[in-house]
């Protein structure tokens, strides 16, 4: 069998609590490069990560307080017309979006 190469353009299909189905860009989990949330996307560990019976990776988290973090880590990816990357402020530091952050490693 074909070993899969892991490219920053891979499609990664995310239940996110159980509740809500995401489709991301590996690239927009892995923009921050030292953080246990790209190392865990990066690709090299996707055989032992969670997954849902449809093979879906799975978060633990409440999809809202989710939902914003990666609706960040979009908006970080886009650049300006000059081509320079655009520097958002993150969204409200509320005590269970601080805590995401913290686990991963953001």
């Amino acid at each position: 069998p074909q070993a899969l190469t892991k490219h920053p353009s891979d499609v990664l299909h995310l239940n996110v609590g159980g509740l809500t189905n995401v489709a991301v860009l590996r690239k927009t989990l892995t923009h921050f490069e030292h953080s246990t949330l790209a190392y865990r996307f990066s690709g090299r560990w996707d055989d032992s990560l969670e997954k849902t019976k449809c093979g879906s990776f799975f978060i633990d988290q409440d999809p809202q307080v989710f939902l914003s973090l990666l609706n960040y880590l979009r908006q970080c990816d886009q650049k300006t017309p000059d081509h320079k990357m655009k520097r958002l402020p993150p969204p409200p530091p509320t005590v269970e979006f601080c805590s995401m952050l913290e686990s991963y490693g953001l």
